[in-house]
């Protein structure tokens, strides 16, 4: 689903703490969460396509702690299988992860990672279907030129193109 070049890319934006997994995981995590729910309210087409890049950025994102060393792509089998309901039900177990990792210390395995952000992945380009590459390139030159520098709390604090307290 996504080059190594774009892998390295989301890594070298997404570097804020290295030192804290859980801190990565659950920031990962609560991305997923909130471009669904701004996909859901989205306003045009182009708006979609942006919630949508945002929402694969983070997908990216967690290769490494799920241990997804390849270009994974979805067979024909799992993309009839995309349903709804189980996008949902593994977007809620990724959400548990998070919660118990950085509440009681209960770190997921790369397994438990990938069981459930492979459906979630395969119902996102069941949902793309062929726009898939060209919504990854945008959402790779969006932060490129939000982030030229990488990720970091300050830079995204100072993100020009937000109004002040959003």
């Amino acid at each position: 689903m996504f080059h190594p070049a774009y892998l390295k890319f989301v890594a070298d934006r997404f570097r804020a703490w290295p030192e804290d997994p859980a801190r990565t995981f659950t920031h990962a995590v609560l991305g997923l969460r909130t471009e669904w729910d701004e996909f859901l309210n989205a306003d045009s087409p182009e708006n979609e396509k942006e919630e949508v890049g945002d929402f694969l950025f983070y997908c990216a994102a967690l290769y490494p702690l799920a241990e997804i060393t390849h270009e994974w792509e979805p067979t024909s089998s799992e993309m009839e299988q995309a349903d709804i309901h189980d996008f949902h039900r593994n977007l809620e177990a990724l959400t548990d992860m998070a919660k118990k990792w950085l509440a009681y210390s209960k770190q997921p395995t790369p397994l438990e990672i990938r069981n459930h952000l492979i459906p979630v992945m395969t119902h996102i380009a069941w949902m793309e279907d062929l726009r898939l590459p060209s919504t990854i390139e945008a959402n790779r030159a969006k932060l490129a030129r939000r982030y030229p520098n990488g990720f970091s709390t300050q830079a995204a604090i100072a993100r020009a193109d937000k109004e002040p307290g959003q």
